[in-house]
């Protein structure tokens, strides 16, 4: 079986499928109802809840008037399960975190606690998970981060996603607020 970016397939049997809609249903500029047009993204995605089957629709408007044949509108809730080229959701990554900083587990013992979770990984991919979750850190609120999303909220109304992930209750909450309309996390 062929792999894929950061999961092994031939280890993972997903446990539910789920087909993601845009949140638009129709056209912002002409009003008429969005068509489906193509499948925009499909990936196995592991959660604390279990492996997931995503599949994110890509709609456009039908409309030859609108002459906006060629934009897409995709699901801003299934581009915010996971960092874009990986197969982690962020719960997964906020647990490795509290793993490395609170728990001061190695990276062979986050592998092998993940892996009683269920969550399929090795100490390389566990390494990976660590190397986002700083990467997330660092991608804090900078100066430019906040002028980006000013200009982005002044032209658009607001931001598309913001979502908070707490790996287990009782503990604290990462929030990652990712921005729809230009991707921008």
């Amino acid at each position: 079986m062929k792999a894929r970016r950061g999961l092994p397939r031939n280890r993972l049997i997903p446990e539910k499928r789920i087909y993601f809609r845009p949140e638009l249903t129709h056209c912002p500029d002409c009003g008429t109802k969005l068509k489906r047009h193509h499948t925009a993204s499909h990936k196995i995605v592991a959660t604390l809840k279990g492996i997931l089957d995503v599949w994110n629709m890509a709609y456009h408007c039908p409309n030859e008037a609108c002459g906006k044949l060629e934009r897409y509108f995709r699901s801003a809730q299934a581009d915010a399960l996971c960092l874009k080229h990986t197969s982690y959701a962020y719960d997964v990554l906020v647990l490795v975190g509290e793993m490395r900083f609170k728990q001061h587990m190695t990276v062979t013992e986050i592998s092998e606690a993940l892996t009683q979770r269920a969550i399929p990984t090795s100490e390389r991919h566990a390494m990976r998970l660590y190397e986002w979750y700083l990467t997330l850190l660092r991608a804090s609120l900078t100066d430019d981060v906040k002028e980006d999303l000013k200009k982005i909220v002044k032209e658009h109304g607001g931001l598309l996603s913001m979502d908070g992930v707490q790996p287990e209750k009782g503990n604290e909450t990462l929030y990652v607020v990712r921005e729809g309309f230009s991707g921008r996390i």
